[in-house]
């Protein structure tokens, strides 16, 4: 059994409606999410995968980035490429980087073949949207999980505003009430 279905995430979006349904990020957005704190910019990355049912990771030549922060093996992600694109100035970050790419993974094979496969076994954290001038959640796999699982859930099964009927309604919704209203507390008091 894959770790994916296990933990009941099921995509609801095929690779052409997600590529439909990628917008690029309003320049405030990117802003006051790189302003977060490390804890806020968690809970935002945590939200914003579940609606769009994709993780962005960095890859060059050599593949799958990883680095060593703090004494463990991390491998950042982001939930969306322009967040990511930001560190791709911070030469520490970037100076070894040869043809570095942003790619999109679905969440469903990012939790069997990265997170649990690759990951789990030997102990690599996640380093979760690291952005320039700002420390960065470092967080274990099984740590992730457990938080993903409850975000999902509550973003599949226990949000009031559920309409089984109406999936991206729902979707709209869940956004704006786990996301945006969230958020009111950010730098600008709300995202654009």
């Amino acid at each position: 059994m894959r770790k994916s279905d296990e933990l009941e995430v099921e995509l609801a979006f095929s690779l052409e409606e997600r590529q439909k349904r990628r917008k690029k990020l309003h320049p405030e957005e990117i802003k006051n999410v790189c302003a977060m704190s490390m804890y806020d910019r968690y809970a935002y990355f945590v939200k914003r995968i579940c609606f769009n049912e994709e993780v962005w990771a960095l890859f060059d030549d050599a593949g799958l980035q990883s680095f060593l922060f703090n004494e463990k093996w991390c491998i950042p992600f982001w939930s969306h490429d322009e967040i990511g694109s930001t560190v791709l100035h911070v030469e520490h970050l970037s100076e070894n980087l040869r043809n570095p790419k942003f790619v999109p993974i679905p969440i469903d094979d990012w939790i069997n073949e990265i997170l649990w496969e690759d990951m789990r076994p030997d102990n690599v954290h996640l380093f979760i949207q690291p952005v320039p001038n700002n420390d960065s959640r470092i967080v274990s796999v099984d740590d992730f999980l457990e938080d993903f699982v409850a975000e999902y859930a509550y973003f599949l099964i226990d949000f009031e505003g559920f309409d089984e009927n109406d999936s991206e309604g729902t979707r709209q919704k869940w956004l704006h009430h786990s996301v945006v209203k969230a958020m009111q507390n950010n730098p600008k008091g709300k995202l654009p």
